[in-house]
């Protein structure tokens, strides 16, 4: 699952696209991290990108640091669609039980094995058999299997908790630049294109910009006694605090709150609870005595302060359950009551 999202788009030239991916990638702190995964379709320039921004040759010291390892992964998607277009080729046709059978072998040894070196030997064993186009064809296929082995260990990926599907990516392609630019009618000039770019705004930039923002996530994540504090509750005035000794700018605790709740974030007090610190033993041998003392005095008659009253209660009661809707009998005697009034008072 992406926790956090940029999105990097240029339709100039390829250098153009480097120098804006790589300039996203320094703010999202791609210097300090120790694993970069790059998932692509398996174009060769995606590759080469790659190795080419993610080498670090000025931006880090190797005798301080080793450099971070990077993953090149092909997407799954894209990877079966090869396979289905490798059958078409082998088969001739997609729609044969044959064919689809071999999708599902090769499919299952990809998803559990990462064998794309086998697959690859097959084909170029297939294409043996043909000549023309169609042996070019075969040969650019096992070609693309073995050129990206090392993209699809799948089961490793998985193992890493790594993700082998750009859905993710692919839906921010459609939705971001797609749906804006490929209208119904649309037809665009190169300039104007270039037109939508975002630029800088007039006026005084934000106080907390992206990195601000990062900071901030980050702090949150992490409990206060592991940066070195001697409280493990968050506040906001804490983190105001916190955060100006960290980026050198000042933000108030009630508008470090509002970006809290902009970022779905809720303050909740914590529960203090001795579990875990307590012996569970004593624990529950004081708890059931507690309980025996309870049912001990539930079985207690009541008691108040007039005993005489409550008795001479309590024995009505029972004569008049004994006797039903019929009238107390004689030899239960009501308790004499002295009603006294103001006008008697002063006598």
């Amino acid at each position: 699952m992406l926790l956090e999202k940029a999105y990097v788009a240029d339709a100039r030239s390829l250098e153009s696209f480097k120098q804006r991916l790589w300039g996203e990638c320094v703010r999202q702190g791609v210097e300090k991290v120790r694993r970069i995964m790059v998932l692509g379709d398996g174009a060769v320039w995606i590759g080469n990108t790659a190795i080419e921004l993610f080498r670090f040759p000025d931006a880090r010291d190797p005798t301080e640091r080793p450099p971070p390892e990077v993953i090149r992964a092909v997407d799954w998607y894209h990877a079966t669609e090869h396979v289905w277009a490798a059958t078409e080729l082998v088969h001739g046709t997609r729609d044969s039980e044959e064919a689809k059978r071999w999708v599902k072998h090769w499919e299952t040894c990809l998803w559990e094995k990462g064998d794309a070196q086998g697959l690859a030997e097959e084909i170029q064993q297939k294409a043996a058999d043909h000549r023309g186009e169609r042996r070019e064809d075969l040969v650019r296929a096992a070609n693309y299997f073995r050129n990206n082995a090392e993209g699809m260990r799948y089961q490793k990926f998985r193992e890493m908790g790594l993700p082998v599907g750009s859905g993710p990516v692919e839906g921010s392609c459609k939705f971001v630049a797609q749906s804006r630019c490929k209208k119904v009618g649309q037809r665009w000039l190169k300039d104007g294109l270039f037109g939508l770019a975002d630029r800088p705004r007039s006026g005084r930039p934000r106080t907390a910009d992206s990195r601000y923002l990062r900071q901030l996530r980050r702090a949150v994540r992490t409990l206060p006694r592991r940066l070195g504090f001697a409280f493990n509750v968050w506040s906001c005035g804490r983190l105001a605090v916190y955060l100006e000794r960290k980026t050198g700018k000042r933000i108030s605790g009630a508008h470090l709150a509002t970006l809290l709740r902009a970022m779905n974030y809720r303050f909740r007090r914590p529960k203090h609870t001795l579990k875990g610190k307590r012996n569970e033993l004593q624990h529950d041998r004081a708890y059931r005595k507690l309980q025996r003392l309870k049912r001990g005095l539930s079985s207690l008659p009541p008691v108040s302060p007039s005993g005489m009253a409550t008795a001479a209660s309590s024995t009505c009661g029972r004569t008049w359950l004994d006797c039903g809707n019929s009238a107390v009998p004689n030899s239960v005697s009501p308790l004499p009551v002295r009603i006294a009034s103001s006008r008697s008072s002063g006598r």
